[in-house]
C-alpha cells in the first residue's frame, strides 16, 4: 500500500510541476523576454549611454537556440547589440575602464512551481558601474507572463 501511495504521489507532483506554462519552450522564451523587458525598464538611469545589452540567463534549461531567439528579440526590442555576457566578463571590462560599455542583465531562474517562475535578477550598467539586485515573481495568466511581485533589494 506504501509503495502504491508513493508512486500515484510522485506522479501527482510531476504532474502538478509539469502544469506550468515554463516548460513549455515557446512560453519559456516568452518569459524570459517579459524578465528582461521588465529589468531593463527598471531604474531606466542605468541605461544610459547604453551601446551593447549583455545577459546571462542561469538555471534556465535554455537551447543555444533558445538563447539566440532571446538575443534577437530583444536586438528588435531595443534597437541595440544584445550578446551573451558573463558577470566574469563585466568584471574584467569594469577593471579596464572603470565603465561599462555594456548593459549587464542577469537573470537566475531560482523556483519553478505550478503557481509561478521566482527568478533573481541583477542589472548593472551606466557611466559609473551602479547596479542593483531584486527578485521577482511570474504567473501566466490569459496568455502573458505577468510580474506577480519582486522583492526589492536595489543598490544604485
Amino acid at each position: 500500500m506504501k509503495k502504491v501511495f508513493f508512486v500515484v504521489f510522485i506522479a501527482f507532483c510531476f504532474i502538478l510541476t509539469s502544469c506550468n506554462p515554463y516548460n513549455n519552450v515557446n512560453k519559456r522564451i516568452d518569459f524570459f523576454i517579459c524578465a528582461l523587458t521588465d529589468l531593463i525598464e527598471y531604474d531606466k538611469e542605468l541605461n544610459s549611454n547604453m551601446k551593447y545589452i549583455g545577459i546571462e540567463i542561469l538555471n534556465s534549461e535554455l537551447t543555444k537556440d533558445d538563447f539566440q531567439q532571446i538575443l534577437s528579440r530583444i536586438e528588435d526590442k531595443y534597437s541595440v547589440k544584445a550578446i551573451y555576457y558573463t558577470a566574469e566578463q563585466k568584471n574584467e571590462d569594469m577593471k579596464k575602464s572603470n565603465t561599462y560599455k555594456v548593459l549587464y542583465l542577469s537573470i537566475n531562474v531560482t523556483e519553478v512551481k505550478s503557481s509561478h517562475v521566482k527568478v533573481s535578477c541583477s542589472k548593472a550598467g551606466a557611466e559609473f558601474g551602479a547596479a542593483g539586485y531584486f527578485a521577482a515573481y511570474y504567473q501566466y495568466k490569459n496568455n502573458e507572463w505577468i510580474l506577480l511581485k519582486t522583492e526589492d533589494e536595489w543598490l544604485s
